[in-house]
């Protein structure tokens, strides 16, 4: 089992650091597996970034990866306060575990961006991790701490 985990400050400079890091220290053969994983850690650490308070700038965002060699977790945790970004994870994942097709989700918010008048915040990321990596994902709220989980299955 092969299992990593990083405790970084809430800014683009550390996604990138934990991007190189991650690429280096996995050693996949697979190159669209590495691409996936790698596009899973980044879409949820950037949302940690975007969402964190502004007050917690200071708390460190929390990044487990586990490869079992069956399944590979990523779960990513941060300090979350905002209501409306509580009530936005809870919608959209939910939308996502409730959709007989979740792919599909990603190509409709496409077209729902594309038709609107006011673009405001994308939230493709999440889609984009069940769309594009082909992972799973779920959250959890304990307090002001947001865990998402993405799992991928490799049988």
């Amino acid at each position: 089992m092969k299992t990593l985990e990083y405790l970084i400050r809430p800014t683009p400079k550390s996604i990138d650091f934990v991007k190189r890091s991650i690429k280096e220290r996995l050693n996949i053969a697979d190159e669209n597996l590495l691409h996936q994983i790698e596009m899973v850690i980044c879409e949820l650490l950037e949302n940690s970034v975007k969402y964190c308070p502004p007050e917690n700038n200071n708390q460190d965002i929390e990044l487990q990866f586990i490869n079992d060699d069956k399944t590979i977790k990523i779960i990513v945790t941060n300090n979350i306060k905002s209501t409306d970004d509580r009530k936005n994870i809870e919608e959209t994942i939910g939308k996502i575990k409730s959709s007989p097709d979740s792919n599909n989700l990603y190509v409709e918010r496409i077209r729902e961006i594309l038709n609107a008048k006011e673009h405001g915040k994308s939230q493709m990321g999440l889609y984009r991790i069940v769309y594009e990596g082909e992972f799973e994902i779920t959250y959890s709220i304990d307090d002001d701490k947001l865990s998402i989980t993405a799992v991928k299955s490799l049988i």
